[in-house]
């Protein structure tokens, strides 16, 4: 039965929609995973994709995961973060909304808050706009300082090491917002280097103590804007964890 929707859903006349593509997508994962329900990296693809495709509510989507739902062995798949793809089932099922949600049982609802994917979202959301706060402030700062370096009559190459701490967290700032985008996404290694940035985070302290040994006000600037990026690295970890934890 799953072979024939398999081939239903990938035949020629419905390859234009984007809908039947995903269809497909999904039916093909779960055929892989059915062979293979310990593959975590099959699973996770799984569990994105079943999400991607819980964003286009229809009848053909809520038909689909209600039927796959019950299948025993989706409990005991799990993603890299420990989420069951039968959770990441229910999850997509009651995303779907009114008023497919609503044939959802109470026992499924409890599975869902039992195998919850994770409490990150508002923390990565945090992490996200902190991040972009830091690489705005250090980028500014960045090119404020070459411009006053490059025009002044006294240029020496030397010269070029004060913006260096700013640009190294605006490196930061950058790298923290593609991995807070990718753990968004799901990325299987996103919150490995999410939680490799927050603790890269607090070596922008170090800069700073040696700034404010040769000039307090440099130190004191060099710290305030890297403020943002010591909380971003904060907020990341915390990420971080809730995603690992799964």
């Amino acid at each position: 039965m799953l072979q024939e929707r398999v081939e239903v859903a990938g035949s020629p006349g419905e390859a234009q929609s984007p809908l039947a593509e995903d269809r497909a997508h999904v039916l093909t994962l779960l055929s892989r995973l059915e062979a293979a329900p310990h593959d975590e990296a099959l699973a996770t693809g799984f569990n994105r994709a079943i999400v991607e495709l819980a964003k286009q509510p229809s009848v053909e989507v809520f038909e689909l995961l209600s039927e796959i739902a019950d299948r025993p062995w989706l409990t005991h798949a799990r993603d890299v973060h420990g989420w069951p793809c039968r959770a990441a089932v229910l999850w997509s099922w009651a995303e779907l909304g009114y008023p497919w949600a609503l044939e959802l049982s109470a026992e499924d609802l409890a599975y869902v808050r039992e195998n919850a994917h994770g409490s990150a979202g508002g923390w990565l959301t945090l992490t996200f706009v902190l991040s972009a706060i830091s690489a705005v402030l250090n980028g500014a700062a960045v090119l404020l300082l070459l411009v006053a370096i490059l025009a002044s009559s006294s240029f020496e190459v030397l010269l070029l090491l004060v913006p260096a701490p700013f640009a190294g967290m605006l490196v930061h700032a950058l790298a923290t917002l593609v991995a807070t985008n990718a753990a968004q996404a799901r990325t299987p290694s996103a919150a490995g280097r999410l939680k490799t940035l927050s603790y890269a985070g607090w070596i922008a302290l170090v800069p700073a103590v040696l700034m404010g040994v040769l000039s307090i006000e440099a130190g004191a600037v060099l710290f305030i804007v890297g403020l943002p990026l010591l909380a971003s690295s904060v907020s990341a970890g915390v990420a971080a964890r809730g995603l690992l934890k799964r």
